[in-house]
């Protein structure tokens, strides 16, 4: 299989590539510069390409992109189904060393959390295309928005908790939201919220 055949490949598979990618397969970098100027791969990000032909997925170019970012906030509650808001600006955490200049430059909402806070609560979730990205569970989420740095609006919080207490109790992991709560220092508030709307 030629290179060229093999960068197609795997750009239609995994719904994108990289020049990481490209590196990795020992393929040299002029392959994908020379597909991208014939018009066969979109450059979507920096770094990052997709096949002409495909819808980008944003979310998920975003994570190829930036690697560390985890997405949070207003975000992973609308990838984890807690919110009918759409989400006009992606918000991403990264580790407290990261520098956030890129991603700022990119268009994404940036915060940065200590490694034991940034490493706690990751999940998957599948996008609306259907790529796995990076993003914090709903527990770590909703104890997450209550942060007053976060900005976020009560009326989006009141929300996204009244539709997490409408899960499935088997669903619901009340201890783990208390847990994360007590983290990040606003147990008081997520207790009396989760009180309210029992």
């Amino acid at each position: 299989m030629n290179a060229t055949q093999q960068i197609l490949d795997f750009a239609s598979e995994s719904g994108a590539i990289t020049s990481a990618d490209v590196d990795a397969m020992g393929i040299s970098r002029s392959c994908l510069a020379s597909l991208h100027r014939r018009g066969i791969l979109d450059r979507v990000e920096r770094g990052v390409y997709q096949c002409s032909d495909e819808l980008p997925d944003s979310l998920y170019l975003s994570q190829l992109r930036f690697p560390q970012g985890i997405y949070s906030g207003e975000t992973a509650l609308s990838l984890a189904g807690l919110t009918d808001q759409i989400v006009e600006t992606p918000e991403m955490t990264f580790p407290s060393h990261y520098v956030v200049n890129p991603p700022r430059r990119a268009g994404i909402a940036v915060y940065q959390q200590i490694s034991e806070r940034y490493e706690s609560g990751v999940t998957t979730y599948s996008t609306i295309f259907g790529h796995t990205v990076r993003g914090y569970s709903p527990e770590k989420t909703l104890a997450d928005l209550l942060l007053p740095r976060r900005h976020t609006e009560k009326g989006v919080i009141i929300s996204a908790f009244r539709q997490y207490m409408a899960l499935p109790k088997n669903q619901q992991k009340i201890a783990h939201v208390v847990e994360f709560a007590r983290m990040m220092g606003v147990d008081k508030k997520a207790l009396t919220l989760l009180e309210i709307l029992d």
